[in-house]
């Protein structure tokens, strides 16, 4: 019986234990000369578990273990029409993407609002 692969969180990217690049062959794990391990962009994180799931690879997911956040606001955000637009682009994208606003326009309450949402 093989080990499953290990998938960590460090500093922005993926620590990726127990990969077989010979058996696996996932296009966005890379192996690292600077550390000597496999390691794929943190961004890819939901993209790996789905392609480990559906290859019915074995995995131990680490990056995980982080805590959801216990958040209230102490009053009510009620987004602009853009904000609202773009939080529901942002949820029917699988809660990915880049908000391109100009300076003002409250891409930081947008963020908030992004926050809350996922409780971290």
């Amino acid at each position: 019986m093989t080990k499953p692969i290990i998938i960590e969180y460090e500093q922005g990217s993926l620590i990726i234990s127990g990969y077989d690049p010979n058996r696996h062959h996932i296009k966005t794990i890379q192996f690292d000369q600077r550390t000597l391990q496999y390691r794929a962009a943190a961004c890819m994180y939901r993209d790996l578990l789905v392609h480990l799931s559906q290859h019915h690879i074995d995995f131990l997911d680490k990056a995980r273990s982080y805590k959801k956040l216990v958040i209230d606001l102490k009053k009510e955000i009620i987004p602009r029409p853009h904000q609202k637009e773009a939080l529901d682009a942002w949820d029917n994208n699988k809660k990915q993407g880049v908000v391109s606003l100009p300076t003002g326009s409250g891409k930081t309450i947008l963020a908030i609002l992004a926050i809350i949402q996922l409780k971290r």
